[in-house]
């Protein structure tokens, strides 16, 4: 079986990766209108938010190898920049049940996670 640390070295490598070739990529994009080429606002938006995935993902990494818990407001940004992403990366109508999907996936999760927080509270 496989170690915690060594999951979360693979997945902080991973995300580096992504964060690395994301930034190069938007950058390769902001730059081409320079050099005469067009500057493709679909292409800025899908490379920044693997930008946004990446930071997210290590965030959740140094959380869990610190042990902490993942603050509310910290879930419902990640929460939302997900579904934000997925408005921007599928078509039309298929973006909109997605995201509206996501955004009720959203609200059951976090009352289910007051509610289990809400009870760890008062069995101790």
């Amino acid at each position: 079986m496989i170690d915690k640390e060594k999951i979360y070295y693979i997945a902080s490598v991973a995300a580096n990766a992504i964060f690395i070739i994301a930034i190069l990529l938007l950058g390769i994009y902001l730059i081409a209108p320079l050099m005469g080429g067009q500057l493709l606002a679909d292409a800025v938006i899908k490379y920044a938010s693997w930008v946004g995935i990446a930071l997210a993902m290590k965030l959740i990494l140094n959380r869990l190898r610190k042990k902490d818990h993942i603050r509310a407001r910290e879930y419902i940004l990640l929460c939302l920049v997900v579904v934000a992403n997925t408005i921007a990366w599928f078509p039309y109508p298929l973006n909109l049940i997605i995201g509206t999907l996501g955004l009720i996936g959203i609200f059951f999760s976090y009352r289910a996670g007051k509610r289990a927080k809400g009870q760890s509270l008062n069995s101790q």
